[in-house]
């Protein structure tokens, strides 16, 4: 009796310890954006990113001059129903190294980016009324992500708690 106890408690045991296994979600090797949000308060551009093989950011010091970089953000200006790069801008490169690398077999990266903008939007004047950010990062396997573009943005709000 005691035996059959013992039996169907390991049973019971390994079967929880088999459903309480999380599935890894694979995600594909070229890196992925979603927009999630911009702040006017403190002009915080924020989205999320995805990359299946945990090689995102640059690899310095190996890397060449032209690699410095892993996000490119260019700013739009809108007049009446189109869009015009901002030639003061143009295309913005910016260093998020700073993501700490995956530990262990899965190397999915997953997570939130937020790039304080005021710095850089502090330069434009005139700045314009209504604008909009394009951007996409690049891993260290010259991987490019998909091309995010945000919506319409106001200057109208930036410094204040926004719409």
């Amino acid at each position: 009796m005691t035996r059959k106890i013992i039996i169907g408690l390991i049973f019971f045991l390994v079967g929880l310890a088999l459903s309480n296994c999380k599935k890894i979600r694979s995600y594909p090797d070229v890196p992925s954006l979603d927009y999630k949000s911009f702040t006017y308060i403190d002009t915080t551009l924020t989205f999320t990113y995805a990359d299946g093989d945990g090689n995102f950011g640059t690899n310095l010091p190996e890397d060449s001059l032209n690699h410095l970089y892993d996000m490119f953000l260019t700013m739009y200006q809108k007049k009446d129903t189109s869009y015009n790069i901002l030639t003061v801008l143009d295309t913005i490169p910016w260093d998020i190294n700073s993501i700490p690398q995956p530990q262990g077999q899965n190397k999915t990266m997953i997570g939130d980016i937020a790039i304080h903008l005021r710095n850089t939007l502090s330069a434009l004047t005139p700045f314009p009324d209504t604008f909009r950010f394009e951007f996409y990062i690049i891993d260290r396997a010259y991987n490019k992500s998909n091309l995010i573009k945000t919506p319409d943005l106001y200057s109208k709000f930036l410094g204040k708690p926004g719409p």
